[in-house]
């Protein structure tokens, strides 16, 4: 559809005035929910973060990171306004979607031993508990929301560049290189 607009509102005045049923409207934009989950690691699409986190260098794992954090949840907050002019219950399917993604970042990240795939599980379930804050979704979970999300970016940025320190000193991605790390060097210690 070529509706001109990117504004929900316009797009979905278009689609009545143009015959587009409910259901097609609602298989149209459930592809870009789908779209949001995958590109914010939320679940299903959990599996990605990890290995793209493991498979680059520290600076690109953390910028790809938050990239794909508030890239992912920007979209799914901007959608979260379709589905409720749609009356879809987004609020029971935003709430199942973040049980489940906090619960395999946060196991996920007890199995790890790269500083990195650690890194980017606990990032998994962080955006569950964004997708938690979206399936209560008013104007106070909205400030919540946005805080959260600048927070946790900030904090990735800063954790990375820790990290970044560290696999640069010893040249080893395990978790076992950041142990004594508050000893050998306590600032990076405490940064971390």
């Amino acid at each position: 559809f070529h509706t001109g607009s990117l504004h929900l509102s316009e797009i979905r005045e278009y689609f009545a005035a143009n015959g587009v049923t409910r259901a097609l409207a609602l298989v149209s934009f459930s592809f870009l929910v789908v779209f949001g989950l995958f590109i914010s690691w939320a679940f299903p699409f959990q599996t990605l973060g990890p290995d793209v986190g493991q498979g680059s260098p520290v600076v690109a794992s953390g910028f790809v990171l938050v990239a794909h954090f508030i890239g992912g949840l920007s979209l799914l907050l901007k959608l979260c306004e379709w589905l409720t002019l749609y009356g879809v219950p987004w609020n029971s399917i935003f709430a199942i979607l973040s049980a489940l993604t906090i619960s395999v970042g946060t196991f996920g990240s007890l199995a790890q031993t790269s500083i990195k795939r650690f890194l980017a599980y606990g990032a998994i379930a962080q955006v569950g508990y964004i997708l938690l804050g979206m399936a209560a979704l008013d104007k106070g979970a909205l400030v919540a929301i946005l805080s959260a999300m600048v927070g946790f970016c900030c904090a990735l940025i800063g954790i990375f560049s820790v990290v970044h320190r560290v696999i640069s000193a010893t040249e080893d991605e395990s978790l076992q290189s950041f142990r004594g790390l508050a000893w050998r060097e306590p600032v990076m210690g405490v940064a971390a």
